[in-house]
């Protein structure tokens, strides 16, 4: 039986641990694996510092909105806290005042 003029990954990682020399396609297809290897070491290397730079930004915005809504909480109980107050100390006025609001509501709704 002839050798096959093919050579498999099985023959090339055998070739090399048994000293014998792989074909020339073998060979380019070991350098090229090799060249693609060190590409995406490279790639993965220049990208993580902006990985880390979009991660941090991220980190910096949840921050930014949960400050945000923190504030927006505590304008919304110091608002709430004034209307009860202001309708404790004149409960005629505030309750006249709904009932206008509420007259125009039903007219602007019609």
């Amino acid at each position: 039986m002839s050798p096959s003029p093919f050579t498999t990954l099985d023959d090339l990682s055998t070739a090399g641990a048994t000293g014998q020399t792989a074909t020339p396609g073998a060979d380019l297809l070991e350098r090229a694996r090799q060249g693609l290897h060190e590409t995406v070491d490279r790639l993965s290397d220049a990208a993580s510092p902006a990985i880390e730079g979009f991660e941090d930004t991220v980190a910096e915005a949840n921050e930014a909105l949960q400050s945000g809504a923190h504030e927006a909480r505590v304008t919304a109980e110091q608002w709430t806290e004034s209307l009860r107050q202001f309708v404790r100390d004149k409960p005629i006025v505030a309750v006249a005042t709904a009932l206008a609001i509420g007259v125009l509501v039903a007219r602007i709704a019609r």
